[in-house]
């Protein structure tokens, strides 16, 4: 559920994040209310269409204007936010495939069909269980980065939601992974989209700290910041949570201050320097290939 490898996104500050993640949801109205086939507005999601934005762009809301809170659970009703937390309860505990409409109606104290009002099938639930995680990550990202004015307190700050993010959604994350491409691509696009807003509130942020750095190098070590802190989710570790959450804060806070940057000695472990290459007496050269030519004659098989 992480944000890696996701293409860079341009940046319009005068632009509302709440109307375009609105114009993205309402792509599934779509849908269903007009009598076009999913391919066709899906077409369009690869385009822009389905998030109003130019052909082509992801024009993204992310510079320093202020930005408006936009949460997907907004626009949800009560009754569809108590199916959404018994999905996300029952999937988490025993996996998606294992649960059925009426387990989560069950949950609910509702008979199996109810759902059916709110929800067209299992799948649309798991999107909007995926939906509403993300959504709330990015809005406790958006918060924190809005409301701390130091930038590396920020970074901090973030860096500790979401180590706190993956340990408690880690049954989420997993499901992510096996569950995420068989969903339709429309909503693949949409929930791209949304963690391209959340890594771009790490940008954002990194901005601030690096600004000897390009917008594309900062984006690559965020990616891969963010890459490292979720990497728990595929292995268990003997490691106390308090004490795997403090090393990889360390870690995180390394690759997002120093990522980029060779040590004072690389160049002399690579032969250079101030950029040129360094010479190697010619003996020695001469001596260490005779000796790789002889280590080669000897380990090779023999002629019969």
């Amino acid at each position: 559920m992480g944000s890696v490898g996701t293409p860079p996104v341009q940046v319009a500050p005068d632009e509302s994040v709440a109307g375009r993640i609105k114009s993205a949801h309402d792509c599934e109205d779509r849908h269903r209310g007009h009598r076009r086939s999913r391919s066709s507005c899906v077409s369009e999601a690869k385009h822009g269409a389905c998030y109003d934005v130019p052909r082509g762009e992801l024009v993204l809301p992310l510079a320093e204007a202020s930005l408006k809170r936009s949460p997907l659970q907004d626009v949800r009703t009560p009754r569809q936010q108590q199916f959404i937390a018994a999905a996300a309860r029952l999937f988490s505990v025993h996996g998606y495939h294992s649960v059925g409409i009426n387990d989560i109606s069950a949950e609910l104290g509702l008979s199996g069909p109810a759902i059916y009002r709110h929800y067209k099938s299992k799948e649309a639930l798991l999107i909007a269980v995926f939906n509403d995680v993300i959504s709330s990550q990015l809005e406790q990202a958006r918060d924190l980065v809005s409301s701390i004015v130091d930038a590396r307190e920020a970074m901090d700050a973030i860096i500790q939601n979401h180590i706190d993010f993956v340990f408690d959604q880690t049954e989420n994350f997993l499901l992510w992974r096996t569950e995420f491409r068989s969903l339709p691509e429309a909503d693949r696009h949409r929930l791209r989209y949304l963690q391209r807003l959340y890594t771009e509130e790490w940008v954002r942020t990194v901005r601030k700290l690096r600004p000897e750095l390009d917008d594309d190098r900062i984006r690559a070590i965020c990616d891969a910041t963010i890459a490292l802190l979720q990497s728990p989710t595929e292995y268990h570790s003997a490691l106390a949570r308090e004490d795997l959450a403090a090393l990889l804060a360390s870690m995180a806070t390394h690759a997002l201050m120093f990522g980029g940057v060779a040590p004072p000695d690389a160049a002399a472990d690579r032969g250079t320097t101030n950029g040129e290459s360094r010479s190697v007496p010619k003996r020695v050269s001469e001596a260490g290939g005779s000796k790789r030519v002889a280590n080669r004659a000897a380990s090779a098989p023999a002629k019969q």
